[in-house]
């Protein structure tokens, strides 16, 4: 599921690339978007995650379901102002932030501080685009579309060395056996 939460991350944001006369309509259509797909693939990580303690699977199941209502609610109003957006998009991106935070802390694993270094970078990216006032579509899309190609890019290339990990890692019970007298 991490595979298609970069995955996604990565393709909306360059979607959003392909589209550089962006208005705010669109700008309130892609993020919603993106924090619908997050949104909905934290809560089913949350529910469907095995290792990871149960405190910290209830909380992203909890806030991965908010985010994805701060998502439906950018694409119902894709003609909101500009703060409007700008408030709920950067809301949604802190309480995915804060997720990805708790996964580095809870994951165990040598490669579970990725987690927490893209967490950690998305909710700097919320918490500057949150305090600045005054910023303007252009910014806030260039802002936005940057982080999402990031950490997608970051999420893929983390699950990924995770699975390389755990295939090196298996325990011998699981491996397969040799055959006594195949030739």
């Amino acid at each position: 599921m991490r595979l298609a939460l970069g995955a996604s991350t990565a393709g909306i944001g360059l979607g959003a690339l392909a589209a550089p006369e962006t208005t705010v309509r669109v700008a309130g259509l892609v993020f919603g978007l993106d924090l619908l797909v997050t949104g909905l693939l934290r809560a089913a990580l949350g529910v469907a995650g095995r290792g990871a303690p149960g405190g910290y699977r209830f909380c992203s199941g909890i806030l991965g379901l908010e985010i994805a209502a701060l998502g439906i609610v950018c694409l119902r109003l894709p003609d909101a102002s500009a703060p409007l957006l700008v408030l709920l998009v950067s809301v949604g991106w802190l309480l995915a932030g804060l997720i990805g935070i708790a996964a580095g802390v809870a994951g165990g694993r040598p490669w579970s501080r990725w987690y927490a270094a893209i967490g950690g970078t998305v909710t700097l990216t919320a918490v500057v685009v949150l305090v600045r006032p005054g910023l303007g579509s252009p910014e806030f899309l260039v802002i936005g579309v940057v982080l999402l190609v990031v950490t997608g890019i970051g999420e893929i290339a983390v699950t990924a060395a995770g699975i390389r990990a755990a295939a090196y890692a298996a325990p011998p019970s699981l491996l397969p056996r040799p055959r006594h007298g195949a030739i």
